[in-house]
Protein backbone atom coordinates (compact mmCIF):
# COMPACT_ATOMS: atom_id res chain seq x y z
CA UNK A 1 0.00 0.00 0.00
CA UNK A 2 1.31 3.42 -0.99
CA UNK A 3 2.25 5.77 1.81
CA UNK A 4 0.27 9.03 1.83
CA UNK A 5 2.73 11.88 2.18
CA UNK A 6 1.91 14.46 4.83
CA UNK A 7 2.05 17.47 2.50
CA UNK A 8 -0.88 16.36 0.30
CA UNK A 9 -3.11 18.39 2.65
CA UNK A 10 -0.93 20.94 4.50
CA UNK A 11 -1.42 20.75 8.24
CA UNK A 12 0.27 21.95 11.37
CA UNK A 13 2.27 19.46 13.43
CA UNK A 14 3.60 20.51 16.87
CA UNK A 15 7.35 20.22 17.28
CA UNK A 16 7.69 21.47 20.88
CA UNK A 17 6.06 24.05 23.14
CA UNK A 18 7.26 27.00 21.03
CA UNK A 19 7.38 25.72 17.47
CA UNK A 20 5.26 23.91 14.91
CA UNK A 21 6.02 22.48 11.48
CA UNK A 22 4.37 22.11 8.08
CA UNK A 23 5.59 19.38 5.76
CA UNK A 24 6.39 20.63 2.23
CA UNK A 25 7.23 18.69 -0.97
CA UNK A 26 10.84 18.70 -2.02
CA UNK A 27 10.13 20.23 -5.42
CA UNK A 28 9.01 23.48 -7.00
CA UNK A 29 5.72 23.38 -5.12
CA UNK A 30 7.47 23.47 -1.76
CA UNK A 31 9.74 26.30 -2.91
CA UNK A 32 6.64 28.28 -3.91
CA UNK A 33 5.23 27.77 -0.40
CA UNK A 34 8.39 29.34 1.03
CA UNK A 35 8.02 32.23 -1.41
CA UNK A 36 4.44 32.78 -0.24
CA UNK A 37 5.51 32.85 3.40
CA UNK A 38 8.36 35.25 2.65
CA UNK A 39 5.99 37.57 0.79
CA UNK A 40 3.60 37.48 3.76
CA UNK A 41 6.42 38.32 6.20
CA UNK A 42 6.22 35.01 8.08
CA UNK A 43 9.54 33.94 9.63
CA UNK A 44 10.50 30.29 9.15
CA UNK A 45 13.33 27.78 9.08
CA UNK A 46 13.61 24.56 7.10
CA UNK A 47 15.09 21.14 7.63
CA UNK A 48 14.91 17.81 5.85
CA UNK A 49 12.69 14.98 7.01
CA UNK A 50 14.37 11.82 8.23
CA UNK A 51 13.88 10.02 4.90
CA UNK A 52 14.62 13.20 2.88
CA UNK A 53 11.44 12.76 0.86
CA UNK A 54 10.17 16.16 1.92
CA UNK A 55 11.27 19.04 4.14
CA UNK A 56 9.76 20.70 7.20
CA UNK A 57 8.91 24.37 7.49
CA UNK A 58 9.61 25.25 11.12
CA UNK A 59 7.51 28.14 12.47
CA UNK A 60 6.91 29.89 15.74
CA UNK A 61 3.80 28.62 17.48
CA UNK A 62 1.92 31.91 17.04
CA UNK A 63 2.68 31.98 13.27
CA UNK A 64 1.44 28.48 12.54
CA UNK A 65 -2.19 29.28 11.78
CA UNK A 66 -1.29 32.29 9.65
CA UNK A 67 1.27 30.29 7.65
CA UNK A 68 -1.25 27.51 7.05
CA UNK A 69 -3.83 30.07 5.91
CA UNK A 70 -1.37 31.65 3.46
CA UNK A 71 -0.33 28.31 1.98
CA UNK A 72 -3.93 27.05 1.71
CA UNK A 73 -5.01 30.30 0.04
CA UNK A 74 -2.18 30.02 -2.46
CA UNK A 75 -3.05 26.40 -3.28
CA UNK A 76 -6.71 27.30 -3.79
CA UNK A 77 -5.92 30.25 -6.07
CA UNK A 78 -3.39 28.19 -8.07
CA UNK A 79 -5.57 25.12 -8.51
CA UNK A 80 -6.35 25.90 -12.17
CA UNK A 81 -3.32 27.98 -12.98
CA UNK A 82 -1.82 28.30 -15.47
CA UNK A 83 -4.91 27.77 -17.61
CA UNK A 84 -4.63 25.17 -20.36
CA UNK A 85 -3.65 26.65 -23.73
CA UNK A 86 -6.51 27.11 -26.19
CA UNK A 87 -6.84 24.28 -28.68
CA UNK A 88 -5.23 24.82 -32.06
CA UNK A 89 -8.60 24.18 -33.63
CA UNK A 90 -10.80 21.39 -34.78
CA UNK A 91 -9.16 18.30 -36.19
CA UNK A 92 -9.06 17.98 -39.95
CA UNK A 93 -11.70 15.40 -40.80
CA UNK A 94 -11.54 12.79 -43.53
CA UNK A 95 -14.12 14.71 -45.57
CA UNK A 96 -12.03 17.89 -45.29
CA UNK A 97 -9.01 15.96 -46.57
CA UNK A 98 -11.06 14.48 -49.42
CA UNK A 99 -12.38 17.92 -50.40
CA UNK A 100 -8.81 19.24 -50.27
CA UNK A 101 -7.86 16.58 -52.82
CA UNK A 102 -10.91 17.02 -55.07
CA UNK A 103 -10.41 20.76 -55.69
CA UNK A 104 -6.75 20.51 -56.82
CA UNK A 105 -7.74 17.50 -58.95
CA UNK A 106 -10.32 19.69 -60.67
CA UNK A 107 -7.65 22.32 -61.28
CA UNK A 108 -5.48 19.69 -62.93
CA UNK A 109 -8.44 18.59 -65.06
CA UNK A 110 -9.06 22.21 -66.10
CA UNK A 111 -5.40 22.54 -67.04
CA UNK A 112 -5.63 19.44 -69.21
CA UNK A 113 -8.80 20.71 -70.90
CA UNK A 114 -7.75 24.33 -71.48
CA UNK A 115 -4.01 23.91 -71.90
CA UNK A 116 -1.26 26.08 -70.48
CA UNK A 117 -1.78 29.80 -70.97
CA UNK A 118 1.71 30.00 -72.46
CA UNK A 119 1.09 26.92 -74.61
CA UNK A 120 0.17 26.67 -78.27
CA UNK A 121 -3.12 24.88 -77.55
CA UNK A 122 -4.59 27.26 -75.01
CA UNK A 123 -8.31 27.48 -75.78
CA UNK A 124 -9.97 29.51 -73.01
CA UNK A 125 -9.14 33.19 -73.57
CA UNK A 126 -12.54 34.30 -72.25
CA UNK A 127 -11.74 32.71 -68.89
CA UNK A 128 -8.67 34.87 -68.25
CA UNK A 129 -8.94 37.64 -65.66
CA UNK A 130 -8.97 40.62 -68.02
CA UNK A 131 -9.62 43.85 -66.13
CA UNK A 132 -11.09 45.61 -69.16
CA UNK A 133 -13.44 42.71 -69.91
CA UNK A 134 -14.56 42.47 -66.28
CA UNK A 135 -15.37 46.16 -66.22
CA UNK A 136 -17.37 45.62 -69.39
CA UNK A 137 -19.55 43.09 -67.56
CA UNK A 138 -17.82 39.71 -68.01
CA UNK A 139 -17.93 38.95 -64.31
CA UNK A 140 -17.46 35.20 -64.70
CA UNK A 141 -13.76 35.85 -65.30
CA UNK A 142 -13.41 36.61 -61.58
CA UNK A 143 -13.86 32.89 -60.93
CA UNK A 144 -12.75 31.13 -64.09
CA UNK A 145 -9.29 32.73 -64.06
CA UNK A 146 -8.56 30.85 -60.83
CA UNK A 147 -8.48 27.55 -62.74
CA UNK A 148 -6.05 28.69 -65.47
CA UNK A 149 -2.30 28.37 -65.13
CA UNK A 150 0.74 29.46 -67.11
CA UNK A 151 2.61 26.13 -66.98
CA UNK A 152 3.01 22.93 -64.98
CA UNK A 153 5.21 24.39 -62.18
CA UNK A 154 2.69 27.20 -61.72
CA UNK A 155 -0.14 24.65 -61.47
CA UNK A 156 1.80 22.36 -59.13
CA UNK A 157 2.70 25.08 -56.64
CA UNK A 158 -0.85 26.38 -56.45
CA UNK A 159 -2.37 22.91 -56.10
CA UNK A 160 -0.07 21.99 -53.22
CA UNK A 161 -0.66 25.23 -51.30
CA UNK A 162 -4.40 25.25 -51.95
CA UNK A 163 -4.75 21.63 -50.82
CA UNK A 164 -2.86 22.30 -47.57
CA UNK A 165 -4.67 25.52 -46.66
CA UNK A 166 -8.01 24.22 -47.87
CA UNK A 167 -7.85 21.15 -45.66
CA UNK A 168 -7.15 23.28 -42.59
CA UNK A 169 -9.91 25.76 -43.41
CA UNK A 170 -12.24 22.81 -43.93
CA UNK A 171 -11.29 21.46 -40.52
CA UNK A 172 -12.00 24.79 -38.82
CA UNK A 173 -15.24 25.76 -40.56
CA UNK A 174 -16.47 22.54 -42.14
CA UNK A 175 -15.38 21.42 -45.60
CA UNK A 176 -18.43 22.89 -47.34
CA UNK A 177 -18.43 26.20 -45.49
CA UNK A 178 -14.66 26.43 -45.87
CA UNK A 179 -14.48 25.91 -49.64
CA UNK A 180 -17.46 28.16 -50.26
CA UNK A 181 -15.72 30.84 -48.21
CA UNK A 182 -12.45 30.36 -50.09
CA UNK A 183 -14.23 30.61 -53.44
CA UNK A 184 -16.16 33.74 -52.49
CA UNK A 185 -13.08 35.41 -51.01
CA UNK A 186 -10.96 34.57 -54.07
CA UNK A 187 -13.54 35.96 -56.51
CA UNK A 188 -13.93 39.05 -54.33
CA UNK A 189 -10.14 39.44 -54.27
CA UNK A 190 -10.02 39.41 -58.06
CA UNK A 191 -12.85 41.96 -58.15
CA UNK A 192 -10.99 44.21 -55.71
CA UNK A 193 -7.79 43.93 -57.76
CA UNK A 194 -9.71 44.97 -60.90
CA UNK A 195 -11.37 47.87 -59.07
CA UNK A 196 -8.04 49.18 -57.77
CA UNK A 197 -6.07 48.72 -61.01
CA UNK A 198 -5.12 51.98 -62.74
CA UNK A 199 -4.01 50.27 -65.93
CA UNK A 200 -5.50 47.23 -67.74
CA UNK A 201 -4.01 43.88 -66.84
CA UNK A 202 -4.53 40.17 -67.39
CA UNK A 203 -3.78 37.45 -64.85
CA UNK A 204 -4.44 33.77 -64.20
CA UNK A 205 -3.89 31.28 -61.39
CA UNK A 206 -5.37 29.92 -58.18
CA UNK A 207 -3.00 31.73 -55.84
CA UNK A 208 -5.62 34.38 -55.10
CA UNK A 209 -7.60 31.49 -53.59
CA UNK A 210 -4.48 30.34 -51.72
CA UNK A 211 -4.06 33.71 -50.05
CA UNK A 212 -7.80 34.00 -49.46
CA UNK A 213 -7.59 30.72 -47.51
CA UNK A 214 -4.59 32.08 -45.60
CA UNK A 215 -6.56 35.20 -44.70
CA UNK A 216 -9.49 33.10 -43.47
CA UNK A 217 -7.16 31.11 -41.22
CA UNK A 218 -5.59 34.28 -39.79
CA UNK A 219 -8.95 35.80 -38.86
CA UNK A 220 -10.29 32.51 -37.51
CA UNK A 221 -7.33 31.99 -35.18
CA UNK A 222 -7.29 35.62 -34.08
CA UNK A 223 -11.00 35.61 -33.20
CA UNK A 224 -10.67 32.25 -31.44
CA UNK A 225 -7.94 33.67 -29.19
CA UNK A 226 -9.83 36.93 -28.67
CA UNK A 227 -13.50 35.96 -28.43
CA UNK A 228 -13.74 32.18 -28.37
CA UNK A 229 -14.45 30.01 -25.30
CA UNK A 230 -10.70 29.79 -24.60
CA UNK A 231 -10.04 33.51 -25.09
CA UNK A 232 -7.22 35.05 -23.16
CA UNK A 233 -7.46 38.42 -21.39
CA UNK A 234 -5.29 41.41 -22.15
CA UNK A 235 -4.21 43.24 -25.29
CA UNK A 236 -0.47 43.39 -24.76
CA UNK A 237 1.70 43.91 -27.81
CA UNK A 238 3.34 40.56 -26.99
CA UNK A 239 0.06 38.67 -26.61
CA UNK A 240 -0.06 35.54 -28.73
CA UNK A 241 -3.34 36.60 -30.34
CA UNK A 242 -1.15 38.68 -32.67
CA UNK A 243 0.83 35.64 -33.86
CA UNK A 244 -1.69 34.71 -36.60
CA UNK A 245 -1.24 38.17 -38.12
CA UNK A 246 2.53 37.80 -38.12
CA UNK A 247 2.26 34.32 -39.62
CA UNK A 248 -0.15 35.54 -42.30
CA UNK A 249 2.06 38.48 -43.22
CA UNK A 250 5.06 36.16 -43.36
CA UNK A 251 3.20 33.69 -45.58
CA UNK A 252 2.10 36.46 -47.92
CA UNK A 253 5.65 37.81 -48.14
CA UNK A 254 7.23 34.37 -48.60
CA UNK A 255 4.78 32.85 -51.08
CA UNK A 256 3.29 35.87 -52.79
CA UNK A 257 6.21 38.00 -53.93
CA UNK A 258 7.97 35.82 -56.49
CA UNK A 259 9.15 37.55 -59.69
CA UNK A 260 6.27 37.87 -62.17
CA UNK A 261 3.61 37.44 -59.47
CA UNK A 262 0.46 39.51 -59.47
CA UNK A 263 1.20 41.19 -56.16
CA UNK A 264 -2.01 43.22 -56.09
CA UNK A 265 -4.08 40.07 -56.66
CA UNK A 266 -2.30 38.25 -53.84
CA UNK A 267 -2.76 41.14 -51.42
CA UNK A 268 -6.42 41.60 -52.39
CA UNK A 269 -7.09 37.88 -51.98
CA UNK A 270 -5.53 37.95 -48.53
CA UNK A 271 -7.57 41.03 -47.56
CA UNK A 272 -10.89 39.59 -48.72
CA UNK A 273 -9.97 36.32 -46.98
CA UNK A 274 -9.63 38.25 -43.73
CA UNK A 275 -13.08 39.78 -44.21
CA UNK A 276 -14.76 36.53 -45.20
CA UNK A 277 -13.04 34.77 -42.31
CA UNK A 278 -14.53 37.29 -39.88
CA UNK A 279 -18.03 36.60 -41.21
CA UNK A 280 -17.66 32.83 -41.50
CA UNK A 281 -16.15 32.55 -38.01
CA UNK A 282 -19.69 32.85 -36.70
CA UNK A 283 -20.67 29.83 -38.82
CA UNK A 284 -18.05 27.51 -37.29
CA UNK A 285 -20.76 25.78 -35.26
CA UNK A 286 -22.19 24.36 -38.49
CA UNK A 287 -19.12 22.24 -39.22
CA UNK A 288 -20.71 19.22 -37.54
CA UNK A 289 -23.77 19.28 -39.81
CA UNK A 290 -22.72 16.76 -42.45
CA UNK A 291 -25.73 17.23 -44.72
CA UNK A 292 -25.32 21.01 -44.75
CA UNK A 293 -21.58 20.73 -45.44
CA UNK A 294 -22.19 18.47 -48.43
CA UNK A 295 -24.82 20.92 -49.72
CA UNK A 296 -22.47 23.90 -49.37
CA UNK A 297 -19.64 22.06 -51.11
CA UNK A 298 -22.03 21.17 -53.93
CA UNK A 299 -23.00 24.86 -54.13
CA UNK A 300 -19.32 25.79 -54.38
CA UNK A 301 -18.88 23.39 -57.31
CA UNK A 302 -22.13 24.52 -58.95
CA UNK A 303 -21.07 28.16 -58.88
CA UNK A 304 -17.81 27.26 -60.61
CA UNK A 305 -19.66 25.27 -63.27
CA UNK A 306 -22.02 28.22 -63.81
CA UNK A 307 -19.14 30.65 -64.35
CA UNK A 308 -17.47 28.26 -66.78
CA UNK A 309 -20.72 27.90 -68.71
CA UNK A 310 -20.66 31.64 -69.40
CA UNK A 311 -17.01 31.43 -70.35
CA UNK A 312 -17.64 28.50 -72.70
CA UNK A 313 -20.27 30.46 -74.57
CA UNK A 314 -17.97 33.41 -75.08
CA UNK A 315 -14.90 31.40 -76.09
CA UNK A 316 -16.66 29.83 -79.03
CA UNK A 317 -17.07 26.27 -77.84
CA UNK A 318 -19.34 24.63 -80.37
CA UNK A 319 -21.96 21.97 -79.79
CA UNK A 320 -19.36 19.25 -80.26
CA UNK A 321 -17.53 20.65 -77.26
CA UNK A 322 -14.41 21.65 -79.19
CA UNK A 323 -12.75 25.03 -79.50
CA UNK A 324 -13.50 26.77 -82.75
CA UNK A 325 -10.62 29.11 -83.58
CA UNK A 326 -12.67 30.82 -86.30
CA UNK A 327 -15.21 32.07 -83.78
CA UNK A 328 -12.78 33.83 -81.47
CA UNK A 329 -9.02 33.79 -81.24
CA UNK A 330 -6.81 34.37 -78.22
CA UNK A 331 -5.88 38.03 -77.79
CA UNK A 332 -2.27 38.80 -78.73
CA UNK A 333 -1.40 39.88 -75.16
CA UNK A 334 -1.73 36.33 -73.79
CA UNK A 335 1.91 35.65 -72.98
CA UNK A 336 3.91 35.14 -69.82
CA UNK A 337 5.39 38.63 -69.89
CA UNK A 338 1.98 40.28 -69.66
CA UNK A 339 0.04 37.74 -67.60
CA UNK A 340 1.54 37.72 -64.11
CA UNK A 341 1.83 34.31 -62.50
CA UNK A 342 -0.42 33.98 -59.50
Amino acid sequence: MEKVLPFISPRIVPVDENTVSIAAPADGRGIRWLTVLSAAGVAYQTRWSDDERYFLIILRFEDGERALEEITGYETASQHWPPPPPPLGEKVTETAVLAGIIVPALLILAFVKTGAVEGEWFNAPAAVLDSSAVRAGELWRLGTALALHVDVPHLTANCMCLAAFGMVVGGQLGFGTGWLGIGLAAAAGNALAVALARTPFQAVGASTAVFAALGILVTHRFLTLSRGPHREPGWSLFHRRWLPWLAGAGGLALLGTAPGSHLAGHACGFLTGLLVGAVFWRLRGLRGNGLLQHALFALFLALNILMWSFSGHETGINHAGRFNPKTISPPPCLNSSLIPRR
